[in-house]
């Protein structure tokens, strides 16, 4: 690409100021913003950007294919940066509004349901021999010293 997505971001902003009252153009750049955010890997930057990128009434987008795919892209950045937050259940609702978007097969919301749920499994796991630096068969006297 001939733009960098710092570029994208500056171009996005721009707009807003300079317009913010045409909506069409402004919800095109808020989804763009979130995903060079993502692309760009700043969760919490593009969980404030794809907040604003996937308000509004999705009624709007019904039915019109290209907006219902871009929504979808939305929502799989949003999914993408609760995940990295680790906020579990607002992921899993953004990718339930992605996977119901467009009806055309794509899995990645599934997959990404999948992986987050993995995530969300290890966070809540702890290897209590890995925290104490000691051995799986360690007595329990050593484990007592760490």
């Amino acid at each position: 690409a001939s733009h960098s997505w710092s570029d994208v971001i500056s171009s996005v902003e721009l707009l807003h100021q300079a317009d913010s009252e045409a909506e069409y153009f402004l919800a095109r750049a808020r989804r763009a913003h979130c995903h060079a955010c993502r692309e760009l890997g700043d969760p919490r930057r593009a969980s404030e950007s794809c907040a604003a990128a996937t308000a509004g009434n999705l009624n709007e987008v019904e039915g019109l294919e290209e907006e219902e795919h871009e929504a979808r892209e939305a929502f799989l950045d949003f999914a993408w940066s609760l995940t990295e937050l680790h906020r579990w259940q607002e992921a899993l609702a953004a990718l339930h509004v992605a996977q119901h978007l467009v009806g055309d097969g794509d899995t990645r919301a599934t997959e990404m349901r999948e992986h987050l749920e993995l995530l969300r499994q290890k966070a809540n796991t702890f290897d209590y021999y890995e925290i104490l630096g000691v051995a799986r068969n360690a007595t329990i006297d050593v484990i007592k010293k760490a």
